[in-house]
């Protein structure tokens, strides 16, 4: 089973990296197999790329075994064995000027190997003593200055600064959600970023901050909902003739969502502020405000702002199980019920 797939930059060649530790490698133009390294990795191939300047053909794998190794397609043989990481490699690169190759891991370590120097190791140091796993590691430049924005296995990102060997931004707690990041794209026209998690959320950022770079949540997109527990469409207005505009959605998890239905973008309630367990049930009074129950047997209050913010107005407790139902009363929505 092949699990991994890179092309060289000239586009000629192709490399599959497959369950069985094999890595193999075809013209794509003509369509045969040139080369076929068995016996490098132990378990199934993670990382293929190619080192990136046309015409040095030079092939960077990584595997179960935790090691990165480097292959000549010219030589037909492995030219480097890349050391240090003791579990799984999870993301490979290289800086602009392809003179450094950059290895994150699951044991939280963050590596810089010397491509000129056969790949010889430049520092191998663990990155944070809060992020216990790192998940991928992306260059990027700012200000004519090389960086790395580096997702973790908690969901946060934060901004290494490669020249003074140290980090320079980190998220706040309340600014992502508990599921790991799993890619990170960026746009070098429109200096965008996109941070893709394990819960299918595709969440865009600017790059922002004069001398230090920071990052700034522009837009969020949920690509997978889960399994949908409870829905109820919003108008623009309180006429029943209008089509519905938006959707306020509980999906299988303890955040609030309110969909887009014209552009797919979702805005979800704030961490801090949003209940400790899956919610339940949603009722919705007009189109901007809202009721939530949920397996933490409370009950909480939205606005949903002008400006496309959830507000959480209050919180009501009283109930000893789930809440599993809500509902607001329809003549006037001056009170509502619940019930568990």
């Amino acid at each position: 089973m092949v699990l991994e797939l890179a092309f060289d930059p000239s586009s000629k060649f192709l490399a599959a990296g497959t369950a069985d530790s094999h890595i193999k490698v075809f013209d794509a133009v003509k369509g045969f197999q040139t080369h076929n390294f068995t016996g490098g990795h132990r378990g199934i191939i993670t990382n293929l790329t190619f080192f990136p300047e046309k015409d040095t053909l030079l092939l960077i794998s990584s595997a179960e075994d935790c090691q990165v190794k480097v292959w000549d397609l010219v030589m037909r043989a492995e030219i480097a064995h890349l050391k240090g990481h003791s579990a799984l490699i999870t993301s490979i690169g290289f800086t602009s000027d392809m003179s450094t190759l950059i290895t994150c891991a699951k044991d939280g370590k963050l590596g810089f190997w010397n491509v000129k120097e056969n790949f010889a190791s430049l520092s191998l140091f663990k990155y944070s003593k809060v992020e216990e796993e790192l998940n991928v590691v992306h260059f990027f430049e700012h200000q004519d200055s090389p960086y790395l924005i580096i997702g973790g296995a908690s969901g946060s990102l934060s901004i290494f600064d490669i020249n003074q060997a140290k980090q320079c931004f980190k998220q706040r707690d309340t600014e992502y959600t508990s599921n790991e990041v799993t890619k990170i794209f960026s746009s070098k026209v429109t200096g965008k970023v996109w941070v893709l998690n394990s819960d299918q959320q595709l969440t865009e950022y600017e790059v922002t901050g004069k001398k230090t770079p920071k990052l700034r949540q522009t837009a969020l997109n949920c690509l997978y909902l889960d399994e949908i527990i409870d829905v109820r469409l919003l108008r623009e207005s309180d006429d029943s003739d209008t089509q519905p505009t938006k959707a306020v959605i509980c999906s299988n998890n303890e955040l609030l969502k309110v969909v887009d239905l014209g552009t797919g973008k979702v805005e979800q309630s704030p961490k801090e502020h949003s209940h400790s367990d899956i919610i339940l049930c949603v009722d919705a009074a007009g189109h901007d405000l809202f009721v939530t129950g949920s397996k933490d047997n409370s009950i909480r209050l939205w606005r949903y702002t002008p400006e496309g913010k959830l507000v959480c107005l209050a919180v009501f407790t009283g109930h000893n199980e789930n809440v599993a139902s809500v509902c607001f009363a329809p003549k006037r929505n001056n009170f509502f019920v619940s019930a568990s």
